[in-house]
């Protein structure tokens, strides 16, 4: 009987970030910093020796600004500029990930959150599951039947009960904020503290869902058509086997 068709996609922006401040500064003989570079190549090797999927994809963020940015200036404006040791090690990583023959994949204009959420739809409407390898809360409102997320480090699965555990809302109750400069879901505090989580929701969510939602409708269905043309290629052998 053969495989299930199980696609593993890579918060590649994620792994990036993580490694670059795991480990100390190391450099290349001509000066060029390559700490995340190392970091990110072990953590790929080693999901690609671990990992279950039959179709493996590393996602990553195109560029700064998104066509959010056009609906809100505002948007992830609280986030600083990447370290200036790190912004060289992003074409490198890029490079590295195609060396092991794993498709590294980005879309200007779109987020790899983007991506990741359309490939994960895709996959599931292909009859088959995706696996997503982050810790960002805000893929965690994906998980469903046939979508599921590991953590990257400790390579164990975040499901429904690790949600609720710490959330306290099960997935599709996460809300990812619009305008990204406060948490996108409903943490837990202490009791004396915290709203509802309806009320939450509606205080981050209400006031630009109304304007924005026929926009990001279309932006999800080009999305969407983008992932289901790409996981063609994906599917296509040149990553099987691994």
């Amino acid at each position: 009987m053969s495989q299930k068709f199980s696609l593993v996609l890579v918060d590649g922006s994620g792994f990036i970030f993580r490694a670059y401040h795991a480990l100390p500064p190391m450099t290349r003989p001509d000066g060029t910093p390559v700490n995340a570079v190392f970091g990110f190549t072990n953590m790929l090797t080693r999901l690609m020796k671990e990992h279950t999927g039959t179709h493996l994809a590393v996602i990553f963020d195109a560029g700064r600004l998104t066509f959010r940015n056009r609906l809100y200036e505002q948007y992830k404006a609280q986030r600083p500029e990447p370290p200036e040791e790190l912004r060289p090690q992003f074409a490198l990583v890029r490079e590295a990930t195609r060396a092991f023959g794993v498709p590294a994949i980005e879309l200007p204009d779109w987020e790899a959150d983007d991506l990741i959420a359309s490939y994960a739809t895709a996959a599931v409407a292909a009859g088959g599951e995706a696996i997503i390898v982050s810790s960002d809360k805000d893929l965690m409102q994906l998980i469903r039947p046939g979508v599921s997320m590991q953590d990257p480090l400790k390579m164990r699965p975040i499901g429904l009960a690790e949600v609720m555990e710490k959330f306290g809302v099960p997935p599709g109750k996460m809300v990812r904020d619009a305008l990204r400069n406060a948490s996108g879901a409903c943490r837990k505090e202490s009791s004396s503290e915290t709203l509802s989580c309806s009320q939450m929701m509606a205080a981050s969510v209400t006031a630009c869902t109304r304007s924005f939602s026929a926009l990001v409708g279309s932006c999800v269905r080009r999305a969407l058509e983008y992932s289901l043309c790409h996981i063609m290629r994906v599917t296509s052998g040149s990553i099987t086997g691994m």
